[in-house]
């Protein structure tokens, strides 16, 4: 998964791997994903993805609070 500017401009690839149902935070400042198995978040600005659910649950459709506080 990649981020850019609308104009393709400051390009940052974000994952390496593929990302699912896509959510961007209301303060855009994160990114919510799925993998079909697990929800994640990630900054808009990189690093590492932090899982959000435990194991043995399959979520597939993160959905952020309209404060973004919660997923």
């Amino acid at each position: 998964m990649w981020r850019s500017k609308i104009d393709g401009s400051e390009k940052l690839q974000l994952l390496n791997s593929g990302a699912q149902m896509v959510r961007w935070s209301p303060d855009s400042k994160w990114i919510a994903y799925s993998d079909w198995r697990e929800i994640y978040r990630v900054s808009v600005d990189g690093g590492a993805p932090e899982k959000l659910t435990s194991e043995g649950f399959m979520e597939v459709l993160p959905s952020w609070s309209p404060d973004g506080k919660a997923i």
